[in-house]
């Protein structure tokens, strides 16, 4: 750091370099320096922060500046600047820290997380799920893969929460703890696919893996996730829960059998399996409605097409979006036109009243006079829809 004088503005007086005095730099003179230049050695020696910033300018000092100037002195912190890319972009361990110069000192300060034992993640780097996993990957084996809801997250399908990370790693590491990470043995190598560099088990085995941590409906919906993001087929699916051997394999296999395709979102998923739990007719999903002469009416969420119902499901997003909304009142209208009864579901009918919800369809269906329609639904849908007090109508 430097200073100069208003009495003599060719000295410079390096103020980086600590000692009794600071050290005067001429180019044409000396002279002793002024008071300014004491004050501003004095603070320099109480704020840390003065050696990177010339005094009054609030600049850094390097025009004209001598290299050995320059260097701060040494306090074993390093400097942002100093910091290598490389270790801003991503996760790394300490080990590379210490082959990059970065000190133990500037490891502990509050510009890095600490996920696990020896990895560190730059303070900037967004906490969501792809970070953790690169930061887990750096402390498990190569033949490690991301697993069960961590893989369906990553296949950009729908979970219902975000754990700690999941993954399979090698027999030879089963009993190996890692604090924030939970591990599962194999012995074989189950089929995975890489995502963005990152090893992941198969559509398939993720899907049977999730039957131990899902219920039924939750599982439904992971499915009807995965098979929208076009990584797997319903029918393949179900082959591959047949093959499966495990805990909740028949969790899985029932999961399978009610897994749809063009579904949309889990909300759908969940409308749908309270249909079916209460042994109602099963909608169909996604399909478009025309008219009598052809022409497009609507694509419905869940519709029964021979009597003419559609089910909507509206998330709190189409109240919010107004484009959303005029496009769901010209969407209802078209179908109320041609003759079709249309049920809005709401996240609160599912959350508060499943059992009004499940009513106002059956209802429907019987004023239509479907074929398959019950006098009465089951309860099925119970332990899957937990309900409030008022929301069970009376028989």
């Amino acid at each position: 750091m430097q200073s100069s004088t208003s009495e003599h503005p060719n000295v410079v007086v390096d103020l980086w370099r600590p000692g009794p005095i600071a050290s005067a730099i001429s180019t044409q003179h000396y002279a002793p320096p002024s008071g300014v230049a004491l004050a501003s050695w004095a603070l320099y020696q109480l704020v840390p922060v003065t050696r990177w910033m010339r005094i009054g300018s609030l600049q850094p000092a390097v025009d004209s500046a001598p290299d050995h100037a320059l260097r701060p002195y040494n306090t074993g912190v390093t400097r942002p600047a100093d910091i290598p890319g490389v270790l801003r972009t991503a996760p790394f361990t300490t080990a590379m820290a210490r082959e990059h110069g970065v000190s133990a000192q500037t490891l502990r300060g509050s510009r890095f997380r600490h996920p696990y034992r020896g990895v560190l993640v730059w303070h900037l780097l967004p906490r969501d799920l792809a970070t953790q996993v690169d930061a887990a990957r750096l402390i498990l084996p190569a033949t490690a893969m991301a697993s069960h809801l961590t893989s369906v997250e990553l296949l950009g399908g729908q979970v219902p929460w975000t754990p700690r990370p999941h993954f399979w790693v090698p027999a030879s590491h089963a009993g190996r703890s890692v604090r924030g990470l939970h591990l599962h043995a194999y012995d074989r190598r189950p089929a995975g696919v890489e995502v963005d560099g990152r090893m992941l088990t198969a559509p398939g085995k993720t899907f049977v893996d999730c039957a131990t941590q899902l219920n039924l409906v939750q599982l439904v919906a992971v499915g009807d996730s995965l098979v929208r993001r076009g990584w797997i087929m319903p029918e393949h699916l179900r082959l591959v829960a047949l093959e499966a051997a495990r805990r909740d394999i028949r969790k899985a296999r029932l999961a399978a059998h009610f897994v749809r395709e063009r579904v949309d979102s889990w909300q759908e998923s969940r409308t749908r399996m309270l249909i079916v739990l209460g042994d109602l007719p099963e909608p169909e999903t996604g399909l478009p409605m025309h008219d009598e002469s052809g022409g497009w009416l609507a694509t419905p969420d869940l519709s029964y097409r021979g009597v003419k119902i559609a089910i909507e499901y509206d998330g709190g997003h189409h109240d919010e979006d107004l484009v959303q909304r005029d496009r769901d009142v010209m969407r209802d209208e078209n179908l109320r036109d041609d003759g079709w009864i249309v049920i809005v579901v709401r996240a609160a009918d599912l959350r508060l009243r499943p059992a009004v919800t499940l009513m106002r369809i059956l209802r429907a269906l019987q004023q239509r006079g479907h074929p398959s329609v019950p006098c009465w639904p089951s309860d099925g849908w119970r332990p899957y829809f937990p309900a409030t007090p008022f929301s069970s109508p009376s028989r």
